[in-house]
């Protein structure tokens, strides 16, 4: 889990997706309120599971946390889908990197027991 530039890169790309989905909606003077939803609610998922798994060391709670995370981020996926198909594409490097930080926070929890 110690690779800064593949999560910053996998951040990136959300919020590269974001921007895609605020930019197509300000041309049209309306914002979707489930894409950002969504994207809100992962956004926060994201730091709570940082904030359980490396800072308070809880592998059980965290495990939980990114398996909501997981499913926040393919309703993302989704809803961003039905504004800007690019930006659904730059949510899949972070719905992979969440998969394999559900690996690792699996295993972590599975050794802690």
């Amino acid at each position: 889990m110690g690779r800064p530039p593949l999560w910053a890169g996998a951040l990136g790309s959300q919020l590269a997706a974001a921007w895609l989905v605020v930019s197509g909606d300000a041309h049209e003077g309306e914002y979707d309120v489930p894409a950002f939803a969504a994207f809100s609610a992962q956004m926060m998922l994201t730091l709570s599971w940082l904030f359980l798994f490396f800072r308070l060391r809880r592998p059980a709670i965290a495990l939980a946390d990114i398996c909501i995370l997981w499913v926040a981020t393919a309703v993302t996926a989704r809803e961003f889908a039905r504004k800007h198909r690019v930006a659904a594409a730059l949510v899949v490097p972070y719905l992979l990197w969440v998969s394999y930080a559900a690996l690792v926070n699996g295993r972590a929890w599975w050794h802690a027991r």
